[in-house]
């Protein structure tokens, strides 16, 4: 008896965890670069990194591109969207945008945990106001 039907809720449960995992693992990694690189390119005696919204394109590049390896891997198929889902994930994307380039900024004046801090309790303050 195949695994996948005997448990799908277990099975659905287990793909959507890794897949997560996969994901904050590859943007924690990224947010600990830049704040690598911002650091890195500060002590230069440059000053602060004037290129913050290309890095943020990278960075986005970089998750979509480790994403996509992550779902073919694991044999998930993404079905091909419609003119409205594409309308939707093309609104989402710019907003993940700006979010990792404000991300970006913030990282050359705060520290990682605070930063990490105040992205994390977001949701709870939409909560809250909503």
């Amino acid at each position: 008896r195949n695994h996948r039907t005997a448990w799908p809720l277990a099975t659905v449960a287990a793909d959507t965890a890794r897949f997560a995992l996969g994901w904050y693992t590859v943007s924690i990694m990224l947010t600990f670069f830049n704040k690598f690189f911002f650091a890195y390119w500060g002590d230069l005696g440059g000053g602060a990194f004037p290129l913050a919204i290309s890095a943020s394109a990278v960075h986005m590049l970089i998750k979509l591109l480790a994403s996509r390896a992550i779902a073919y891997t694991g044999g998930c198929h993404i079905p091909p969207l419609s003119w409205r889902g594409m309308v939707q994930a093309t609104m989402i994307g710019v907003l993940s945008g700006i979010d990792i380039a404000l991300s970006n900024v913030a990282l050359s004046a705060m520290p990682v945990h605070y930063l990490t801090i105040a992205k994390s309790s977001s949701a709870l303050w939409v909560m809250l106001f909503s």
